[in-house]
């Protein structure tokens, strides 16, 4: 599986947003289009950790969905 995503990382302090390894591994996911279904079976875990994991990752980045991650992530990239 791909490392984490690389603009969600400050360059000197290693992930400015406080992600863990694992919600990293989900944003990639999420980035990919998969449901959260597809990721807990990816990730060998329920689709109710999936849920508690994209909630963690949307209180830290602070957007309130998916599809506002998504975007977050894609303009950072940019």
């Amino acid at each position: 599986m791909a490392g984490p995503v690389p603009f969600l990382r400050h360059p000197r302090r290693g992930d400015a947003h406080g992600l863990t390894a694992r919600e990293h591994q989900l944003a990639r996911l999420l980035l990919d289009g998969l449901p959260n279904t597809e990721i807990a079976q990816r990730l060998h875990i329920s689709t109710y950790t999936v849920r508690d994991h994209v909630k963690a990752v949307l209180d830290k980045l602070g957007v309130h969905s998916k599809r506002e991650l998504i975007a977050s992530i894609l303009s950072q990239r940019l």
